[in-house]
């Protein structure tokens, strides 16, 4: 954490680190292709233990649970099969890195999922293929730093990013109807509580305290706060209609933005945490014709990414767009203070012939810059040779080659490799990095919107140490 501020948009694009779990991965595709000849299942076989397992965690890929031949007797979290059951117990949280994300280090542990062939879609628009999980298989497991070793944790029919607090590993699931909520196990898959929210994991308070939630009922969306042991901490509904969206937290604070249009506003609020009885604070307002009123070519605003400084104001990023492309047409930092009702005001306006999409803040000596990079992620780099580069951007603005050859097959016309997530659990450690082969999909597209359709998952990691990078996990589709 730097010394001026603390970056809360930040989605390090992050990659799931499937080191050595490459045996399990393709085990998983060998039993799913095995099974699938196979027409008939013995219902008998099924014990009632194993037919709870699957009312409390169904979905459209159920049938493919037992193809897998799961053993799974205490339900969704997994076989409850860990090497080491008490290995996480009594973790301090000055021992764990990059929590709440894809990829977590808990001491000399990195934990991910790797995700099983039916564990998501694979025709989808944009290719965002994580974005649509299906309830499918997956293996929870972990790289060893000390010995270079990827163990089994536990099987898990989970998605997205894992916390972990307070012994507990709080997840994503889906139920029966393919609505999200939030569950916990131990370290070796255990449930711990089946049913903690409705919602989704959308972030986790700076010690760890609470566990965020964001949860949807009908056109309603709410926050839930998950305290240690499990207990919710606070509940509320956020709004009632329009778009609510999350910015980030710092501290005992969160801040959340609604999009009111029967209003005509884009309104801003702020959540106590330690005050579980607090109603949200309202912060202000900005109009949402904003952009037409101050920009040429922009209908319409949203909110983008909130930062904190230590003991002072935080910063809103709000973008202008206009069309179904939504080409970016300028911008406002505006300011508040967490504690301080209708304190939002228009620190200053972003413009096109500064920018061309909307910048990030950086806390500097003298207070802030904007750059067109949000620091502490990675992205790729083209070169008109057909070739792609995963790069860093660092604070202070600079960017940093990871590994300039790592997508070499770029090519939008034909099946082409491309970045879906990249992760470095702690500065200077090893890089992990989800590559997907795609190619464009009819189907799946939207007009000049293109679908992609996943052909192959290469999981990879990049060693700082020798500079090479090594594919871990294939799985072809």
């Amino acid at each position: 954490m730097k010394k001026y501020g603390r970056l809360l948009a930040l989605m390090l694009t992050g990659t799931l680190m499937l080191t050595g779990c490459s045996i399990n991965v393709n085990n998983l595709i060998d039993n799913v292709n095995d099974d699938a000849d196979e027409e008939d299942t013995d219902e008998d076989d099924v014990d009632d233990t194993d037919k709870d397992s699957e009312d409390s965690n169904d979905s459209d890929d159920s049938d493919d649970f037992d193809e897998i031949d799961v053993n799974n007797p205490d339900g969704l979290g997994g076989d409850g099969k860990g090497p080491d059951e008490d290995a996480l117990s009594g973790i301090k949280q000055y021992d764990i890195y990059n929590n709440g994300n894809y990829f977590v280090q808990i001491q000399d542990r990195v934990y991910f999922r790797v995700y099983g062939p039916n564990a998501h879609s694979t025709e989808v628009l944009w290719g965002a293929f994580m974005d649509y999980p299906t309830g499918g298989e997956s293996e929870i497991c972990y790289y060893d730093e000390n010995t270079g070793e990827v163990m089994d944790a536990f099987t898990d029919y989970g998605y997205g990013k894992m916390v972990f607090c307070d012994s507990v590993f709080y997840m994503n699931g889906l139920d029966g109807n393919g609505n999200s909520y939030v569950y916990s196990v131990d370290s070796v898959g255990n449930i711990v509580n089946e049913y903690v929210s409705s919602g989704e994991i959308i972030d986790f308070s700076e010690d760890c305290a609470v566990t965020i939630i964001r949860s949807e009922n009908g056109s309603s969306v709410g926050f839930t706060g998950i305290s240690e042991k499990g207990k919710k901490s606070f509940s509320f509904d956020a709004a009632s209609e329009g778009y609510v969206n999350y910015l980030g937290c710092f501290q005992e604070y969160f801040i959340y933005s609604v999009n009111d249009y029967s209003s005509n506003l884009l309104r801003f609020y702020s959540y106590n945490m330690s005050n579980s009885n607090g109603n949200p604070i309202y912060l202000g307002d900005i109009s949402l014709d904003k952009g037409i009123e101050t920009f040429d070519y922009a209908e319409y605003v949203q909110s983008d990414w909130v930062m904190f400084s230590f003991g002072g104001p935080a910063y809103i990023g709000v973008s202008c767009h206009s069309g179904t492309g939504h080409v970016f047409g300028g911008g406002f930092i505006l300011c508040a203070e967490p504690w301080a009702a209708d304190s939002i005001r228009i620190e200053e306006p972003i413009y096109t012939s500064d920018f061309y999409n909307m910048p990030y803040l950086e806390f500097t000596e003298s207070g802030y810059t904007l750059r067109d990079s949000e620091p502490f992620t990675y992205s790729l780099a083209y070169y008109d040779e057909g070739y792609a580069g995963l790069i860093y951007h660092d604070y202070g603005g600079r960017d940093l080659i990871i590994d300039e050859h790592m997508f070499d097959d770029y090519s939008y016309d034909s099946a082409y490799s491309t970045l879906i997530l990249a992760e470095g659990p702690k500065p200077s450690d090893d890089v992990y990095v989800m590559r997907v082969t795609q190619i464009r999909e009819e189907s799946a597209s939207i007009g000049w919107r293109d679908g992609f359709r996943c052909i192959r998952m290469e999981y990879l990691r990049f060693n700082y140490a020798n500079g090479e990078t090594e594919v871990i996990a294939t799985i072809e589709y």
